[in-house]
């Protein structure tokens, strides 16, 4: 089980086929959980695909002691880069957090990403998407995150009936 020290947390990650890097970014829960098989298909066969845990999720843990944020999580991308010793790296970004994160790499670390690739994502939210956004929030802070995942799950399950 590979992990590196980032920014004062112990990150685990993942390197999954040969060729040029590209990290997946993935929400909640997306690629480490679920070993490869989750990527989509074929990646790993052309990359070197990198897949990671979030702070505070699974096999990464987190201290606590900075304020969550996407910032953050793309600071603690380009810091597994720099312990892998990678320049630049295709980026695919995935699922909510995964894309913002992805963003948020490509605004503040232009220079590390050689493409990128978003999916179910936003550059801002409009009332109804902040109110749900909030919900989630005390859903996670009053349920736990297992709770909370299951109830995402769920309801992007429904969507895609």
């Amino acid at each position: 089980m590979p992990k590196a020290r980032i920014n004062g947390h112990a990150m685990y990650y993942e390197i999954h086929g040969a060729g040029d890097p590209l990290v997946c970014s993935g929400g909640w829960g997306t690629f480490c959980h679920g070993k490869a098989r989750h990527l989509p298909a074929g990646l790993s066969d052309a990359y070197s695909v990198i897949i990671f845990d979030h702070r505070g999720l699974a096999e990464s843990d987190d201290d606590d002691s900075v304020p969550a944020g996407t910032a953050m999580y793309a600071a603690d991308v380009a810091a597994l880069l720099d312990h892998l010793h990678v320049e630049r790296a295709h980026i695919v970004g995935i699922a909510g957090i995964g894309s913002c994160l992805a963003q948020e790499l490509a605004i503040r670390h232009p220079e590390r990403v050689r493409s990128l690739v978003l999916s179910g994502t936003w550059a801002r939210a409009d009332a109804y998407f902040r109110a749900q956004l909030e919900l989630w929030r005390r859903m996670h802070r009053e349920m736990g995150f297992d709770a909370f995942q299951k109830s995402i799950h769920q309801k992007f399950d429904l969507i895609l009936l």
